[in-house]
């Protein structure tokens, strides 16, 4: 649940970033228009990094958990 809050909110807070960004923004259209594609393909990684590393944390503490069952 938590990581669906923070992916969301992660989404969101790069979305208005870059909203706010081209709009004020003082350059012309192609380079806006580069730019907007590069911040998005950042924001894209970064959500993929975020969303890999909260998957390991839960696998690890799935595993933890099941290791303990495992022992009783």
């Amino acid at each position: 649940m938590r990581a669906k809050i923070f992916l969301a909110g992660a989404m969101c807070g790069g979305l208005v970033g870059t909203v706010v960004t081209l709009l004020i923004a003082p350059m012309g259209g192609e380079e806006l228009r580069s730019r907007a594609r590069t911040e998005f393909s950042l924001l894209v990684a970064e959500t993929k990094r975020a969303t890999s590393e909260r998957q390991r944390e839960l696998r690890a503490q799935i595993d933890e958990l099941v290791s303990q069952q495992n022992e009783v």
